[in-house]
């Protein structure tokens, strides 16, 4: 705004609604020597622009007078004003700068507090592995309060549509911690908040349509098995959420192709979908699952019997005892629930994956030099599984 006072072109102040409306990245003059920056986020803050006169060369400083609207116009007026009086009587108005801790320092600090917080060590790892493999590489170094929306938003955008799951889990915890940063006067505001949703896809898959169930969810659902009143169908549930298996493939198992001298499940060609034999390395869980149905074995050899005691029980049971829980997905789904929780939570190979899930690997050439199936390393990766889904320590 300018008037014109006896013929020179004078600035007139921004008025409230004036400043209220600025828009644009940028700094915005608004009053002698306050100014008001607007980051590519949309933060606003007060900026107070001015030179000292003992120094010769006439050096700018900046000196920042709070976050807009938290800070007021007439707040941020009467604070240049107060430091404009310090400069004419030779004070220096700028407070010996405070440096804060980064993001990683903060983030160590809070995981202190989930430690005690968490049920289990395995819990307790997950949700510290996700930060480092997601956030630390991009956050780590940076001063807490220097972290702005857009840092988190390059963090989520790129697994929002591909790993929504994920995503949904690795901004919940940012935002946690940015809390217990703001508790303790690090920040002023949260910036993982729901205001970042503006720059995020907005067309996130629709969670009601996913056929599996998110792997964040696996441990309670496992645990609410338990209200599930047909015994039989609960452990069925249990034994096809650990071992990542086909429907058919657990419900039609037999007593006589458990080792359990050597903890080996073996299931022969004729049940597998690739018409190979395939192993299944026993967990301790695992196994308590079989002891509890060997108790109540009818005699026929098979693991679950149907409601005719003389076949194997139906996927239509199991579908509709899980859907009665509330949990998304179906129990075809449960292993790509174990896919998506072993490729983002651990470092185990993507081919010790696939092969956990009775997947062929490699070319045909290669396979027929490869006359392995990694059983042991995969009972590593199978018990980490478990004690994940049923929150034992480890």
């Amino acid at each position: 705004m300018l008037n014109t006072t006896g013929g020179y072109a004078v600035r007139k102040p921004l008025t409230t609604r004036q400043v209220s409306k600025l828009s644009g990245e940028g700094l915005h003059w608004v009053d002698d020597t306050l100014y008001l920056s607007i980051k590519p986020s949309g933060r606003k803050h007060w900026i107070q622009r001015v030179k000292f006169p003992w120094e010769r060369r006439g050096k700018r400083h900046d000196i920042g007078l709070g976050a807009f609207p938290i800070v007021s116009p007439e707040k941020a007026r009467k604070a240049a004003m107060k430091n404009r009086v310090a400069i004419y009587e030779g004070r220096n108005p700028i407070p010996e700068k405070e440096v804060k801790p980064t993001f990683e320092a903060i983030a160590k600090e809070y995981f202190e507090i989930k430690r005690t917080e968490l049920k289990t060590q395995a819990n307790y790892k997950q949700w510290v592995k996700s930060i480092e493999n997601h956030v630390f590489p991009s956050l780590a170094i940076l001063p807490v309060d220097v972290v702005d929306q857009n840092d988190v938003i390059k963090i989520l955008k790129p697994m929002w549509l591909t790993k929504p799951s994920m995503a949904r889990s690795v901004r919940q915890r940012i935002r946690e911690i940015l809390d217990y940063a703001r508790a303790h006067n690090h920040v002023d505001e949260n910036v993982a908040d729901e205001r970042i949703n503006r720059g995020l896809p907005s067309k996130q898959p629709d969670i009601q349509h996913h056929e599996y169930t998110p792997y964040n969810q696996m441990p309670a659902a496992y645990q609410k098995l338990e209200t599930v009143p047909l015994p039989p169908v609960r452990l069925a549930l249990r034994l096809l959420i650990l071992t990542g298996l086909r429907g058919s493939e657990v419900l039609g198992a037999r007593w006589s192709e458990f080792d359990f001298a050597d903890r080996i499940w073996v299931i022969p060609a004729g049940r597998m979908k690739g018409k190979k034999p395939h192993r299944i390395p026993l967990t301790d869980a695992m196994v308590g699952i079989l002891e509890q149905a060997r108790g109540m074995d009818i005699g026929n050899g098979l693991v679950f019997p149907g409601v005719k005691n003389s076949s194997e029980m139906g996927t239509q049971l199991t579908s509709r005892y899980w859907g009665k829980l509330g949990f998304e997905g179906k129990p075809h789904g449960f292993r790509s629930t174990l896919k998506s929780w072993a490729l983002e939570c651990t470092e185990y190979d993507r081919e010790l994956i696939e092969l956990c899930l009775a997947h062929e690997v490699g070319n045909k050439t290669a396979r027929s030099y490869d006359h392995t199936d990694l059983l042991e390393k995969r009972r590593g990766l199978m018990q980490a599984w478990s004690d994940y889904v049923t929150g034992a320590s480890v």
